[in-house]
């Protein structure tokens, strides 16, 4: 799982360069936060000429300031060695990056959860920088929040679009006719790719919460934002999850979208919160969008499905203090509103690469999937009567020849042969000197054995073989003539012109 306690490009180290060092504390926050982790020396005299660090997760950097992301939970020590001509140390900083999963949503209501804004909770009542779901009872709260495409419809409809960039609305039907402010919930299914962007914008009305209980703002006391939000969200936003359902004062799982089969457990969604910084008023047609909030989002690289739902805040109500209680209804015997979106459809496209691609039989070769698209099944024929179906196989070729590979990822969504990718060879032809390699030696091995220099290899022998390049039974200067075409990149390993 991706890394909760840095910012999007991973934890940021920083070494000021000075000869003598110590890790400052990091910038601290909640481990879901977008923080940005120093680590700094002191300023001293010299100047530092090589560092070594050390993640403790098997990656290690010599850069002064390296960005590392950590991709397993767990606890990380971090050591850091410097030095210059007049010496060296090292300073470790033990269980110092902390790496945590996401983690389901406590309960079904009474909770707190944390929104993902920069800036969090704009009404932050328990200093703890969270809101608090606190429903009134079963089947509370689903009635007067909806989602609609068209404020018109204050009641809105549940809609599902292939648009990666579009709007719909948070409106309103209930009694009091308001609600102090509007968050968004966004419910992602199953895994989230790493290049994955929402860019969420809001505007809307706001106002300051009236004292009185479910009393709706005064008109004259409300002010029109039109970018109450403009803030683009990623995968490390998403710290709810993996779940199937959405909180409410039901007490059971509850839908996060409208038909959704709650039987399936293993479909899940990670799930997050944003604050829109605006609140949603009694339709009223003398106000923009009829007191409405515009919610306007861009996907990047969604390749699955998300689902929004919208929930109410307010700050004075029957039901209570600072609470969030209401929300849009995803089951059929309430009004039904609730907005999803079909991730962009990308076909994979397979591609790959081996090594070696040639060699002495037996030649073990690791082939490499390096597919686009996110392929999920593999199918590998390599030209020797051998197959596998693993995504990164090993093979082993045992008879020399040249071998056509060819790969087809999802079933026959995407094929790719490689005429004679795989060259094998019954012995390293050109090695002359027998010492692993190819090169001018040989060369110069072979010229000495035409001129009566050297002993010229006994016919038959795996040395004759490969000294004999040109394959016509005799150890000649042709031979000499074509490993030094070799040398040059004028000819294959079978000593065939390229």
């Amino acid at each position: 799982m991706p890394l909760r306690i840095s910012n999007d490009e991973g934890v940021r180290f920083n070494d000021y360069g000075n000869s003598t060092y110590h890790f400052s504390s990091p910038t601290q926050g909640p481990t879901q936060g977008r923080n940005t982790l120093h680590i700094t020396t002191d300023a001293s005299a010299g100047t530092v000429t090589s560092r070594a660090w050390d993640f403790e997760d098997g990656n290690t950097s010599t850069e002064q300031n390296p960005v590392h992301t950590y991709t397993a939970p767990g606890t990380y020590t971090v050591n850091l060695s410097a030095g210059n001509g007049g010496g060296s140390g090292s300073r470790v900083r033990t269980d110092y990056i902390t790496v945590t999963e996401p983690v389901v949503i406590p309960g079904y209501n009474n909770i707190f959860v944390k929104v993902a804004n920069d800036a969090g909770a704009k009404y932050n009542a328990f200093g703890n920088n969270t809101y608090n779901i606190r429903f009134e009872g079963i089947n509370r709260g689903l009635n007067a929040l909806h989602i609609s495409t068209d404020p018109v419809q204050n009641f809105g409809q549940v809609t599902v679009s292939e648009d990666q960039s579009s709007t719909f609305y948070a409106t309103d039907s209930g009694g009091k006719g308001y609600e102090d402010e509007i968050i968004v919930m966004v419910a992602v299914n199953g895994t989230i790719p790493n290049d994955f962007r929402l860019h969420i914008t809001a505007d809307g009305y706001t106002w300051t919460p009236n004292p009185l209980r479910n009393r709706a703002p005064s008109l004259d006391n409300v002010t029109y934002q039109s970018a109450s939000l403009n803030e683009t969200f990623t995968k490390e936003d998403f710290i709810y999850g993996p779940q199937i359902w959405k909180p409410t004062g039901n007490e059971v799982d509850y839908p996060l979208y409208a038909g959704q089969d709650m039987s399936d457990a293993e479909n899940t969604f990670h799930l997050m919160f944003v604050d829109l910084n605006t609140g949603v008023l009694r339709p009223n047609e003398a106000l923009i969008n009829r007191g409405a909030v515009r919610i306007n989002y861009t996907f990047e690289n969604l390749k699955s499905f998300a689902a929004f739902s919208v929930y109410g805040y307010c700050r004075n109500s029957n039901n209570g203090d600072d609470m969030i209680a209401w929300t849009n209804a995803l089951t059929s015997d309430k009004a039904m509103s609730g907005y999803s979106v079909i991730g962009e459809t990308v076909l994979p496209v397979g591609a790959f690469t081996a090594e070696p691609q040639s060699g002495t039989a037996p030649l073990a070769v690791t082939f490499t999937d390096t597919s686009t698209g996110c392929p999920t099944a593999w199918l590998w024929d390599f030209g020797d009567g051998g197959t596998s179906t693993e995504q990164h196989p090993v093979h082993t070729y045992t008879t020399p020849g040249n071998y056509t590979v060819t790969f087809s990822v999802d079933g026959d969504i995407s094929v790719v042969t490689k005429p004679d990718y795989i060259w094998v060879t019954p012995v390293l032809l050109g090695d002359a000197n027998e010492d692993g390699r190819v090169n001018q030696a040989d060369t110069l091995l072979v010229l000495q054995e035409v001129v009566g220099i050297r002993e010229k290899p006994v016919a038959g022998t795996d040395r004759f073989r490969k000294t004999d390049v040109n394959q016509n039974g005799a150890i000649e200067v042709g031979d000499a003539l074509f490993i030094a075409q070799y040398n040059v990149g004028l000819r294959d390993i079978w000593f065939g012109v390229l």
